[in-house]
């Protein structure tokens, strides 16, 4: 499993909390490489519940 992955499958078990989810997305985006923020930004935003 990528780091992208293991980010996606935690967001989606936080995003019942909107703070939560904000939270989590900070410390994982510090893991990430520049490309896959940004493929985890798009992802987010594709989300019906978290977009925008």
């Amino acid at each position: 499993m990528s780091w992208l992955e293991y980010s996606q499958l935690v967001l989606k078990k936080v995003g019942f909390d909107r703070r939560l989810f904000r939270k989590e997305l900070g410390k994982l985006l510090a893991l990430l490489s520049p490309a896959e923020r940004l493929e985890l930004l798009r992802w987010c935003r594709h989300q019906k519940r978290w977009g925008s």
